[in-house]
């Protein structure tokens, strides 16, 4: 990949975020001072489009090669330099202008501080989704790709499909071409293993219906914009029959996240209550203990535990995946113990004069003190049991017993030379944890912002 072509979307996206920026920054120092804050505003943007501008000049062709805008290469890079050393003490000059007026009085001082606090925050932000976010849309784009347009660099950001027409009953691919002369287009009516092709000419009309053998390379796919939507039925199909096009691995992993949300949520409240709530000999120390579970990494255990399971005989049994989630989790308590510990005893000394015992009172008056705290959990618990991966490694061995996770990495082995069906099966497998992220991000971000600040 030359520099010139890897320049030009950053430099695009430059543009974007720059403009972006300066709008931000001159909506910021409006407060500060009043309609001159619009004139700053417009040199920044006119300073940022001449830099960007540069940037443009500089990427528009590659070197040696005459520009786009009509310079020479001598001429661009003179070009170059002054859109630079303009657009430069344009946006100098507004950024000192704002700060001094900023600073005629403390309040704008203040107004300047909290304008470029949030600026600030807004450039990590942006540069946190463009860093996480890339990937995801490359995955999500490329699993709507042709197999050409696979491994182009650089890489196409806009799906291209071939065009088909009907010819004698069967679908033929369109191309153009030049015939004697004369452009046309047809449909690539039989194809031969060298690579060469039969043409059927459908335009210009006096042309219609002439046949021809044409080279490789002599003719040019017909592909405008469009999703390849036959990926993810392709990988659909590739699935072992057996497993019923995959809804035997889902129906494994929704059995397990509903089992493991279910058992997940009912121990470790029960124990963090216990630890929140009751008073017993040892309470503390057995509660250090179980934090201290928590250095152990979990290659450590995972023998042990894997013993025990044999000897019960469970392996190639869903039993290992979820029976654990029965005996609670050390973070997971301790989160609910915390969140527990900030609810009022006054709530709890009256359901005991109204008669209440301690399971009754867990159950109606604590549990719906903490959902936040069991939204948090819950959404962990999905996602951790939906992308487990290591678990079905060790313990399972039949296909019907699979999860989606282990399904898809045994995909990948063997379709991993078809990158267009193992894009869209991967997107298929993430799906759900997009979605239930995206409805339960209210009360996931709730529950974490409550944990965070006491529970208050």
């Amino acid at each position: 990949m030359t520099l010139h072509s890897a320049l030009i979307p950053v430099t695009s996206l430059f543009l974007v975020f720059a403009l972006w920026l300066t709008g931000w920054a001159g909506i910021g120092c409006r407060g500060i001072i009043g309609r001159w804050s619009w004139v700053f505003l417009v040199f920044g943007s006119m300073g940022v489009v001449l830099v960007t501008a540069a940037l443009g000049v500089l990427v528009s062709s590659p070197p040696g090669e005459p520009a786009r805008f009509g310079y020479s290469i001598h001429t661009q890079g003179k070009s170059y330099a002054i859109l630079v050393a303009v657009g430069s003490l344009m946006l100098l000059g507004t950024l000192f202008g704002a700060l001094f007026a900023g600073m005629r009085s403390r309040r704008g001082l203040h107004a300047t501080r909290g304008a470029a606090r949030d600026s600030l925050l807004h450039i990590v932000l942006t540069a946190g989704l463009v860093v996480f976010g890339i990937p995801f849309a490359w995955l999500v784009v490329t699993s709507f790709k042709e197999d050409v347009d696979m491994a182009k660099v650089p890489p196409v950001w806009v799906p291209r499909v071939q065009q088909y027409v009907q010819i004698e009953g069967r679908r033929a691919a369109l191309v153009t071409g030049e015939y004697r002369g004369t452009k046309f287009k047809g449909a690539a009516v039989r194809e031969f293993a060298d690579g060469r092709r039969t043409i059927q000419i459908l335009e210009p009309e006096r042309l219609a219906g002439t046949r021809f053998t044409a080279r490789t390379g002599d003719t040019e796919n017909v592909r405008e914009v469009g999703l390849k939507w036959e990926n993810y039925a392709r990988a659909v199909r590739s699935l072992p029959e057996e497993t019923v096009y995959g809804t035997v691995y889902v129906f494994n992993t929704l059995l397990l996240v509903a089992l493991n949300m279910a058992g997940t949520l009912l121990s470790s409240s029960i124990v963090g209550y216990a630890f929140a709530r009751l008073r017993f000999p040892g309470r503390d120390a057995i509660f250090l203990m179980l934090l201290a579970t928590l250095m152990l990494p979990g290659a450590v255990t995972m023998l042990p535990v894997f013993l025990i399971f044999r000897s019960l005989g469970w392996v190639d049994t869903l039993y290992p995946l979820w029976v654990p989630s029965l005996f609670g989790s050390a973070f997971n308590i301790f989160l609910l113990r915390q969140f527990f510990l900030t609810v009022p005893m006054e709530l709890e000394e009256a359901a005991r004069i109204d008669g209440c015992g301690y399971v009754q009172t867990y159950w109606s008056i604590m549990l719906p003190q903490v959902r936040p705290a069991l939204a948090a959990v819950a959404i962990w618990t999905f996602t951790g049991t939906w992308n487990n991966f290591m678990g079905p490694l060790i313990y399972i061995n039949s296909p019907e017993r699979m999860p989606v996770s282990y399904a898809l990495q045994l995909f990948q082995s063997a379709h991993g030379g078809d990158p267009g069906a193992l894009m869209a099966a991967t997107t298929m497998v993430m799906l759900p944890v997009v979605l239930v992220f995206f409805f339960a991000q209210r009360y996931f971000i709730e529950g974490v912002t409550l944990t965070g600040m006491g529970g208050r």
